[in-house]
């Protein structure tokens, strides 16, 4: 859980609240005002992000959480905006969050992704298009999974779900550490924009837990 405030930044480290992880401060993000007293702030420039170790278990057991909150002046870019991941790849075992706006995939996407890393086989893929919002304020996203399915909310909402087509590979190592942002692949780009109350969570959230966790700004 890391909130990004001023007392849980020290040097280049940032305070994991949870005390299961701390991440390490790469290049130069900026903390600023947030959805929820500070947050950090990222320019689109790979150098700059948040490293925030190994989270090999999202993929191995296929039962985790990802939730937080963003703000992003969002256009119609033709690219792929990576906030947080280990891989973007279907070949390598990991996850991600994009935000997809690629002429040939649709405007306003939003895409989480789980990887076997076998095979090139991806475990689930959600992508709901035309359905970020574009007014430049904060919002709240959840992707949580069961290993059998996965949901993706926002500001409380269910918004899309999708069925596993492959099944967990339980030693699926990751080949880099999970950052938020600064990870980009062949067509994407770090993502440009603020990032809030970001929490990874070793187990599946109920839709209730999910608006809480939305009406509480957390």
């Amino acid at each position: 859980h890391y909130t990004f405030e001023p007392n849980t930044v020290n040097g280049n480290v940032l305070t994991d609240l949870s005390g299961v992880q701390n991440g390490a401060i790469v290049g130069s993000p900026v903390f600023t005002s947030g959805q929820r007293g500070n947050c950090v702030k990222l320019d689109g420039n790979s150098a700059n992000y948040i490293d925030i170790g190994n989270t090999d278990f999202v993929q191995q057991t296929g039962v985790f959480s990802v939730a937080f909150w963003a703000k992003t002046q969002y256009t119609d870019s033709g690219i792929i905006m990576v906030l947080a991941g280990n891989t973007w790849a279907s070949a390598q075992p990991g996850w991600g969050v994009l935000f997809d706006d690629r002429p040939v995939a649709g405007n306003r996407g939003l895409r989480f992704f789980l990887s076997k890393g076998v095979d090139n086989q991806m475990i689930a893929s959600i992508d709901a298009y035309d359905i970020l919002p574009t007014d430049g304020l904060y919002h709240h996203y959840v992707f949580t999974s069961d290993s059998a399915r996965l949901y993706a909310y926002i500001d409380g909402s269910q918004v899309a779900t999708k069925l596993y087509s492959f099944s967990i590979n339980p030693s699926a190592t990751s080949v880099r550490n999970t950052s938020i942002s600064g990870l980009i692949g062949i067509a994407g780009t770090a993502y440009n924009g603020e990032i809030d109350e970001f929490r990874i969570i070793p187990k599946t959230l109920t839709p209730q837990q999910v608006k809480r966790l939305y009406q509480q700004g957390q």
